[in-house]
């Protein structure tokens, strides 16, 4: 591994390329785990190639950290305060394929610690984040979560909840879309008794959502800007129920 580090350091971009490359195949094939100092090199190195302006490199070094995450123990957990903004940060990357590797990375790193953490940490980047892109593909990641993990992780919803509603009054309509899908997903796991620890009704479910919902200080500032954004939550308990609401008439219930 440390001579596909190396490589992964040159000057020349094809060879950053090629080591970065070698670093992923290494660390598939591997079935040891790594010690602390081989996750400490790993990472310093890594962190260097997602500033990489080709973007390759940058996919390579966030797949390479993927790999790495399961044979790191709980070693790469020590690096989550300089990782973890870092991969943020790319998913705001011009290339949908450094996107995608970015939030396949904040799932790993979700089961690999808990994924309520991941979430509070990553989004303290992300949920306000100056770039769209950020805000939306984190706004993906997270209802991917919460169909992966909120199940055995209770905390996970009372966590994305409040943020969530907040992006409903979002100025870019693929953030609010993004946001919308994701409440949705909340609510249909929330009824769903083989992806959730209990089988709430309708009604309490809804009142569940609605309530964290009521304690969230967000408006509509300006209908022009801002139209009013609704969501739907789909339910489908003794047969199907399909209701409307708005942003506005959240914030009152």
């Amino acid at each position: 591994m440390e001579e596909a580090l190396e490589l992964a350091r040159a000057k020349d971009t094809k060879e950053r390329m090629a080591g970065v490359e070698r670093l992923h195949q290494l660390l598939e094939a591997s079935r040891k785990n790594l010690s602390s100092s081989e996750v400490t090199s790993l990472v310093d190195v890594c962190l260097d190639l997602l500033k990489d302006n080709n973007f390759r490199v940058s996919q390579g070094a966030l797949l390479a950290l993927a790999s790495a995450a399961v044979l790191s123990g709980d070693h790469l957990k020590l690096h989550f305060n300089a990782v973890v903004p870092a991969i943020v940060e790319r998913l705001g990357d011009g290339k949908q394929p450094v996107r995608d590797a970015s939030r396949r990375l904040l799932l790993t790193l979700m089961e690999i610690s808990s994924p309520t953490l991941i979430v509070e940490r990553a989004g303290s980047y992300a949920w306000t984040h100056k770039s769209w892109r950020v805000r939306e593909e984190f706004a993906r990641t997270v209802t991917s979560a919460i169909g992966l993990f909120a199940s055995t992780e209770l905390p996970l919803q009372r966590a994305i909840l409040p943020p969530i509603l907040q992006m409903l009054n979002d100025s870019n309509p693929g953030v609010r879309d993004g946001a919308i899908s994701c409440i949705e997903v909340v609510i249909l796991i929330s009824k769903n008794p083989q992806l959730s620890h209990r089988h709430f009704g309708l009604k309490t479910a809804q009142k569940r959502c609605l309530r964290l919902a009521s304690n969230i200080r967000f408006q509509i500032t300006s209908t022009a800007a801002n139209p009013r954004l609704n969501f739907t939550l789909h339910r489908h308990f003794d047969g199907s129920f399909h209701k409307r609401f708005c942003a506005e008439d959240l914030v009152q219930l």
